[in-house]
């Protein structure tokens, strides 16, 4: 059983490393997600996308934007249930490429345990900023 300093040990290694790669080689994600993983994200086309080459397909062609992340708040707790998970959630500003303005973003992450690592079974991402004051196309 995880105690609390590593539980948030945990998530931060998967959040930064998620970021990391979402910002960089978001293809390389794919060891992140289960097929049973679903994410639904919020912004100019709302949707949810199921399984691993789905999600990591529009994770890829939302990152082709030239994206990054900067984490401001991360919060964790552990999910005590008999598949035991931990609930995360993300705070930050985007920075895309040949924009003046940040958008904010939150993220909400439920990880499950597969064997003895984590992927995300679901997730929530929202692009907070007001899209009608700066138009991303794509977004």
């Amino acid at each position: 059983m995880m105690n609390k300093e590593q539980e948030l040990a945990e998530a931060g290694r998967f959040v930064r490393r998620f970021f990391e790669l979402l910002d960089t080689n978001p293809a390389e994600l794919t060891s992140m997600f289960d097929n049973e993983s679903s994410v639904f994200i919020y912004g100019r086309e709302n949707g949810t996308t199921a399984g691993v080459d789905g999600i990591v397909g529009k994770l890829t062609a939302l990152s082709s934007k030239g994206c990054t992340h900067k984490i401001t708040t991360m919060d964790s707790m552990l999910c005590e249930r008999e598949d035991r998970g931990i609930l995360v959630s993300v705070n930050g500003r985007l920075k895309v490429n040949g924009f003046d303005h940040d958008i904010v973003f939150s993220q909400m992450f439920f990880l499950k345990t597969k064997g003895q690592s984590f992927y995300v079974h679901t997730g929530i991402y929202r692009l907070k900023y007001l899209l009608e004051r700066v138009r991303i196309q794509g977004f």
